[in-house]
């Protein structure tokens, strides 16, 4: 387990080429990048704004989600 000092953090999402893995994480201002998925039980994150709405298509492109069959 790693300590991050930061309490302030950017949400992200990563490896967005990689289909079946998840993608929402926390960057903190080191550049550490957490996944929401390995946040310890207990621990929390408040979203305090969410991703603008696209203005280009490619910013609509970056922000499309895989279907997930299950």
């Amino acid at each position: 387990m790693r300590i991050i000092e930061s309490r302030t953090a950017i949400f992200r999402q990563v490896n967005k080429d990689i289909q079946r893995v998840h993608h929402d994480a926390l960057e903190f201002a080191d550049g550490t990048s957490v996944l929401l998925t390995d946040l310890l039980d207990g621990q929390e994150a408040t979203v305090l704004q969410l991703p603008a709405q696209p203005k280009t298509p490619a910013e609509k492109a970056a922000q499309k989600r895989v279907t997930y069959v299950g």
